[in-house]
């Protein structure tokens, strides 16, 4: 196998980013945040690539967090069992700040190149609980998953974050 090639360019609209080993997702209101983007990984004959948007910016009481993203992925001969396939991710959110919770709300959709076994429709509604900010939250959301050749399926996911240093 060849070497692995990924990279990746993010321009920053509204504020830096801060500098530190992850993006934090959202501000939680200490910030304006906007940014577009844009990635690609290749080995051999598997390519996949990105684009996608990220807004996090004061409005009225609380935030507006938002994401959109777009990958196309293609396994090709080097990863058979990773299939050609579009993804598409919406999210929105907004931080009532007095209060510490924000419903999101998130869509899904994939699509499998040349068949239907595969392709599968998400969305969740949930609330992410910031009692102390990045380092301690509870988030929790229910949804549903409309794979296209299965039944619809139910998901509840609940998430425990302590972050200690």
């Amino acid at each position: 196998r060849s070497f692995r090639y990924t990279g990746r360019v993010q321009v920053q609209l509204l504020d830096p980013e801060p500098a530190g080993f992850f993006y934090s997702g959202t501000y939680l209101g200490a910030r304006k945040g906007a940014a577009v983007g844009a990635a690609f990984d290749t080995q051999d004959e598997y390519r996949a690539f990105d684009v996608d948007a990220f807004i996090d910016c004061p409005f009225g009481p609380g935030v507006v967090t938002a994401q959109a993203a777009y990958q196309r992925i293609d396994g090709d001969t080097t990863f058979r069992t990773l299939p050609e396939q579009d993804v598409v991710l919406l999210e929105l959110g907004y931080l009532l700040r007095q209060l510490k919770l924000t419903p999101v709300l998130q869509f899904t959709r994939r699509a499998i190149a040349d068949t239907n076994a595969g392709d599968e429709t998400r969305w969740s509604i949930g609330l992410n609980y910031w009692w102390a900010g990045h380092n301690a939250n509870v988030k929790a959301a229910w949804g549903r998953i409309d794979p296209r050749v299965l039944p619809e399926q139910n998901q509840f996911t609940v998430q425990l974050q302590v972050f200690y240093y």
